[in-house]
């Protein structure tokens, strides 16, 4: 089939032709790579912080087993929160997890992976305005809640712990 000198297609194929031989000049290009440069950035520093989120709750789950001990040996009265409590060996994220046996406060101690420092996980009764700590050879009075702190947190019991606020679950802050 052939087109016309003076037809509308003919015209138009002209047009195309034209239009794909123009490319990208320089700098387009070098500012589509400096936004893209400035994105990775972001996204890279985002990425660490929530990597080292995941390790600290990789960490607190952990220590379920340590607050399942202290409840148990609470409600028989043992005297020793800690007793029969195997600690875990050490992680990457971990470095171990200990029991006060006389409050029954689980301190879970964090590697440098996992940020650092440590969560101190108070147990307690009666409301978290007028929280009740647990003795040791006492039985508790009600049901026995948990309370985690890390650095900057406020709670009557305890002390707080040391790991940064911004890498902790919500209820740790």
């Amino acid at each position: 089939m052939a087109l016309r000198k003076g037809s509308t297609l003919r015209r138009w194929s002209g047009r195309c032709v034209s239009a794909l031989q123009n490319g990208f000049t320089l700098i387009e290009i070098m500012i589509v790579v400096a936004i893209m440069g400035i994105l990775s950035a972001a996204a890279i520093y985002i990425y660490n912080d929530y990597v080292v989120r995941a390790r600290i709750s990789e960490a607190l789950a952990a220590s379920t087993v340590a607050q399942v001990a202290v409840v148990e040996n609470a409600t028989s009265n043992s005297g020793d929160f800690g007793r029969g409590y195997p600690p875990p060996n050490a992680t990457v994220n971990l470095d171990g997890i200990t029991i006060d046996s006389a409050t029954g406060i689980v301190t879970v101690e964090l590697s440098a992976a996992a940020g650092g420092g440590n969560l101190v996980i108070i147990p307690y009764t009666g409301m978290e305005a007028a929280p009740v700590a647990l003795v040791a050879g006492n039985m508790p009075d009600g049901v026995i809640k948990w309370r985690c702190r890390a650095a900057g947190s406020s709670f009557a019991l305890g002390s707080a712990g040391t790991a940064l606020a911004k890498h902790v679950p919500g209820d740790c802050r």
